[in-house]
């Protein structure tokens, strides 16, 4: 990384980013929920090929609930790799509809959703960026239930699965499982999984890579985080995720995150 860009990055982790949400309970209605997070990654490995990367992702995103069965989220992405310098990576949009709500009485949650993800040329070309295509759909079904003790919830789990698609390549499906626990007043913990499958045909190759969609490429990762609930000015997160199953994939894969979410009304 840059070292020129480290203002930059201070001033993005004082900022707000999130990856997509899934869990399959939605923010307040009419309420606007802003995240900004940096993603530090750090591996050694791609497929067979050694390859010494640190990378910087810094992610923007804004969702909002115009009915309490409903959720629509914007997200931009930038990077800074050793194939480039620090710039713009990709948007997305994400849509979610929930069918099952089970703080009011369903016996689980249940949503469904679609994503919409437009890298630019360079991004589906960086080998540290997860891209398919110029253009990818990923459409999602989350289901999760809420244990709860008095009027909060003390434990709660979901697990997802996607289903992709880009403009070139092959499908690729998404996997995702979270277990979350409340620990004492204002700190949460959290164990998660996810997987990615690609099923495309060709090994990958650095030196003549153009976005993950033809290649047969799988990952496993494990991680934990542990969340921060600010009185009344939003929540702080600390996340590390190993990632455990490599193939035709960035391998022996550390990633390092800060987050800080921010929910307001106009």
């Amino acid at each position: 990384m840059n070292v020129r860009l480290l203002p930059l990055f201070i001033l993005f982790l004082a900022g707000q980013m999130s990856a997509t949400e899934f869990a399959p309970w939605f923010g307040n209605q009419y309420q606007f929920e802003a995240r900004w997070k940096a993603l530090y990654q750090k591996y050694n490995h791609i497929g067979s090929h050694p390859y010494q990367a640190d990378d910087l992702f810094t992610q923007l995103s804004l969702s909002f609930s115009p009915d309490p069965a409903l959720s629509g989220e914007a997200e931009i992405l930038f990077a800074d790799t050793r194939y480039r310098d620090f710039g713009f990576d990709s948007g997305k949009v994400t849509g979610r509809y929930l069918l099952l709500d089970d703080i009011v009485g369903d016996p689980v949650s249940l949503t469904m959703g679609l994503s919409l993800a437009f890298p630019i040329y360079r991004g589906l070309h960086d080998i540290s960026s997860l891209h398919h295509g110029m253009i990818e759909t990923e459409a999602h079904l989350a289901i999760g239930k809420e244990y709860s003790y008095l009027n909060q919830w003390h434990q709660r789990q979901y697990a997802l699965l996607g289903v992709g698609i880009a403009t070139q390549g092959s499908p690729w499906l998404h996997f995702l499982c979270s277990w979350e626990k409340r620990l004492c007043v204002g700190w949460t913990f959290e164990l998660f999984a996810k997987s990615l499958l690609g099923f495309g045909k060709r090994k990958v190759h650095v030196s003549k890579f153009n976005g993950y969609g033809a290649i047969a490429h799988r990952s496993l990762d494990l991680g934990a985080k542990i969340n921060y609930i600010l009185d009344f000015s939003g929540v702080v997160t600390f996340e590390y995720v190993y990632r455990v199953l490599a193939r035709n994939y960035p391998q022996n894969t550390h990633l390092v995150q800060l987050m800080y979410f921010y929910p307001f009304s106009l």
